[in-house]
């Protein structure tokens, strides 16, 4: 609670420091107020063409705004190459070029930011998108940004009150399957000759309720069924509150001189309901061997981020200058889930099953939907909720605090026809972790001795880079870079009891346990330069090449030395690993074509990457330690190391054109497609599968127009998102493997807008008309040999979907 108190603390004096400098240089307002603020009704198409060396494509506000999204994530689905590995209707880790949110670099305004997962992932569904100005993919990064980034990198430039005098304000409601969830904006802003500020708070709630059914039926291995088969039928709602606040003040002191600061506040309280109905049947020796149980869980989240920033930058003779900065953000969570279970009572005759003989007659007679929905129609016997109090059955409680502190500063030399840049940046970054699990005892709730997780993690790190930029000619600019990085990471965790047994043995993995505690200091060092160059080949011919080399840090849970446990396997962290390395290349064209706002671009990318971090099996000695700890049935334990290296490349194709060329005018069309692929092989010594990397789909593409109406002020549109099929790899073991095939229904999204007065708008928007579906078809396999002739021991689909929803908005300026 006193942390929330200061949390909020902190925004209130920001929030006054804003008013101070406002009531002390307020001028009167300038001439063109609303000039800025017609963005309400502006269209832009198009990404935005830079001039700059690397490759970045930029997107502002109003290319999202007609769809109403309600946040980053839903923004970042319409662009070039990002995907989600969440749930139907969810659009929380994004992922470019399909290889994984962990390969993905979030930044907000420049800086990266902490989070609660120990995935190292930015759930960036919590941004409200209200509070964005625009959004940068950052392809290939240059020496003066973090290293990391291997797929690329997002980058979130918040609004600012340099944009315009006045406000803003937004209200709407958003409806889908019977509930509805309001939703607020107000920003407002000044500036003039000596200071300029801005704020914004946006306050939104957002509903998802999907329904989920699996059906798990057991194989042979030779593609024969078993008499065995287990089907369930689970509701699924996420309810969440977020509430944000952004605020920025700007001083232009004498000499062009300007002092900024910057803060962002985002709160988020969410809440997850999930009730799971699962009947199972088995053939015991010719007997019914049956059961049905419901199963609840609640989990419940909250989240809060507060960031403070300040800049100071100043230009020197000859053109030249400096800037220095400061930055603090953190990151507080809390996360308990709570699962009630209870055995019922259940028919199996109902739907034609009284014997064990009759299990494979019956299971032939249906394909997976079919036998889901028998169950479906009969299981409305069953109460919606169970009684909390005698069912419960277990509850994990997680906490985490993740801060990062920065300072820096740097120093651009500008020539004739060249800049050289050269900085310092020191990151100190604290996360404080725990993990503990309850089950009912007698009546009690008791702490498990073996499953917990606790650790403490210091990761400091200094960084320079030098950057030196030259015009070769009048149409050609070179930008060559190099950026080091020095890392000191400090690690201590508190192991569970099985961990410590195995102190021996675990020395060979160069793990030291002492009593009950395990310390390890890493120091890193990388290298990584950077190169870029742009050919202006015609006025409206732009060909880039770029080369970069990027890492991948380790997450807080691969490093944690923690043992977690499975139903069937036990998870050994490593905290000695090495950061994955990736060598990228990045080569295209910008092309405008022959009408306005017109412009195709391509992009072909490789990246090499050294040092995969995966799962694979340790040694015996240690293995055998922790099967006599911990249960006879687990086959195996896992280990967390750098076994591996693979490649990913493909190719990026964006358009935008107006038909107006065509006769049709006001009609703008927009499409975007990527290819992808990757290459690597598995880490698993029993399964040398040559593999795509896991969840990476074939393809990507939004397809869309719009169209102006301008005698009506109406403004009408679609958009359509696809991705193609991929594989879910997870290793459950070192003698099986689990593999998932994953597809996505696309994603048909329509808007209408009504303009009124020139200043006050009017938009409808509806998402997920096609009630688009997530499948999984999982296998698992016992063979290499298995997996080539594809028959599994046993396979088990699962589906998911969830329903339209609408929102509708109303907005204006003051």
């Amino acid at each position: 609670m006193r942390r929330l108190k200061q949390g909020s603390v902190l925004a209130s004096a920001v929030s006054i420091t804003l008013a101070t400098a406002a009531a002390n240089a307020a001028e009167p307002a300038k001439e063109d107020t609303l000039e800025f603020i017609e963005v309400l009704a502006k269209r832009v198409n198009a990404r935005e063409r830079t001039e700059l060396a690397e490759p970045v494509l930029t997107y502002s506000e109003e290319y999202f705004q007609r769809f109403e999204p309600l946040s980053v994530g839903e923004m970042m689905k319409r662009v070039p190459g990002v995907t989600f590995s969440d749930d139907v209707g969810e659009y929380a880790a994004p992922s470019l070029r399909g290889i994984g949110s962990e390969y993905t670099q979030i930044l907000i305004n420049g800086r990266r930011i902490s989070g609660s997962g120990n995935d190292n992932t930015v759930l960036v569904d919590r941004i409200p998108a209200e509070l964005v100005e625009r959004v940068e993919i950052i392809r290939s990064p240059t020496s003066d940004m973090d290293s990391q980034g291997i797929g690329g990198t997002l980058n979130i430039i918040l609004k600012e009150g340099a944009e315009f005098n006045g406000g803003i304000y937004r209200l709407g409601g958003y409806y889908i399957d019977g509930e509805t969830r309001p939703s607020a904006f107000v920003s407002y802003g000044h500036t003039n000759d000596a200071v300029q500020w801005g704020t914004s708070l946006n306050y939104q709630e957002r509903f998802n309720r999907k329904q989920v059914y699996s059906v798990e039926r057991v194989l042979d291995g030779e593609g024969n069924a078993e008499p065995e088969f287990k089907t369930t039928i689970e509701p699924d709602e996420r309810d969440t509150r977020d509430i944000a606040w952004t605020g920025d003040l700007a001083f232009k002191l004498d000499g062009g001189q300007e002092l900024q600061f910057n803060s962002l506040f985002v709160d988020t309280d969410r809440v997850e309901h999930e009730f799971e109905r699962a009947f199972e049947a088995e053939d015991d020796d010719g007997d019914l061997d049956s059961g049905a149980e419901q199963t609840n869980q609640t989990d419940a989240f909250r989240e809060r981020n507060w960031m403070l920033a300040a800049t100071f930058t100043a230009p020197t003779d000859g053109g030249n200058s400096w800037e220095v900065s400061a930055s603090y953000d953190r990151t507080e969570g809390e996360a308990k889930e709570t699962n009630y279970l209870v055995d019922m009572d259940f028919d199996f005759a109902s739907v034609g099953l009284s014997s064990g003989d009759d299990i494979l007659p019956f299971l032939s007679s249906f394909n997976d939907p079919q036998l889901n929905q028998q169950f479906r129609a009969n299981s409305t016997q069953f109460g919606h909720e169970i009684d909390v109090f005698d069912n419960i059955d277990s509850i994990e409680n997680e906490d985490s605090e993740d801060s990062e502190a920065k300072a820096g500063g740097k120093f651009k030399w500008k020539f004739t026809a060249a800049t050289l840049s050269v900085g310092l940046d020191y990151v100190l970054k604290k996360r404080d972790y725990s993990f503990n699990v309850q089950e009912l005892d007698d009546g009690q709730l008791v702490t498990l001795d073996d499953l917990f997780s606790i650790f403490n993690v210091d990761d400091e790190r200094i960084a320079g880079f030098v950057q030196w930029g030259v015009d070769l000619t009048d149409s050609t600019k070179l930008e060559l870079g190099v950026r080091g990085e020095q890392t000191n990471l400090e690690i201590t965790s508190t192991v569970a009891g099985p961990v410590a047994d195995a102190a021996a043995a675990l020395s060979s993995l160069g793990l030291n346990v002492e009593g009950n505690q395990i310390a390890v200091d890493n120091d890193y060092f990388e290298l990584n330069p950077t190169a870029h160059i742009r050919w202006d080949a015609t006025d409206s011919l732009q060909l880039r090449l770029s080369a970069a080399r990027t890492v991948r840090r380790p997450s807080f849970d691969e490093l944690n030395p923690t043992l977690l446990l499975d139903e069937d396997e036990s998870v050994l962290g490593n905290p000695t690993l090495d950061q994955e390395t990736a060598l990228g290349l990045d080569g295209g064209f910008d092309l405008r074509l022959n009408a306005e706002d017109a412009v195709l671009g391509v992009n072909a990318f490789y990246r090499r990457i050294e040092n995969k971090i995966e799962l694979n099996g340790v040694g015996d000695e240690v293995n055998a330690i922790f099967q006599a700890q911990i249960d006879d049935e687990i086959e195996a334990t896992q280990y967390v190391n750098n076994p591996n290296k693979g490649t990913i490349y493909g190719v990026e194709f964006d358009l935008s054109y107006p038909l107006e060329v065509i006769g049709a005018p006001n009609f703008h069309v927009f499409a975007n497609y990527t290819y992808v692929h990757s290459e690597i092989r598995d880490a698993n010594s029993n399964f040398p599968i040559d593999r795509r990397f896991s969840m990476q789909p074939d393809y990507i593409y939004n397809v869309g127009f719009d169209h102006l109406i301008e005698s009506w002020a109406l403004t009408w549109g679609s958009s359509y998102q696809k991705r193609g099929a991929a594989e879910e790899w997870v290793d459950s073991g070192a003698a099986t493997k689990e593999v998932a095939d994953v597809t996505f229904e696309g994603n048909l999204e329509v808007f209408l807008e009504k303009t009124f007065a020139e200043r006050y708008v009017v938009r409808v928007a509806a998402q997920n008309l096609l009630d688009a579906k997530r499948k999984d078809v999982t296998r698992i396999y016992e063979s290499a040999a298995q997996y080539n002739a594809r028959t599994p021991v046993s396979s088990e689909i699962d589906q998911e979907e969830s329903d339209p929803w609408i929102i509708l908005t109303f907005r204006s300026t003051f």
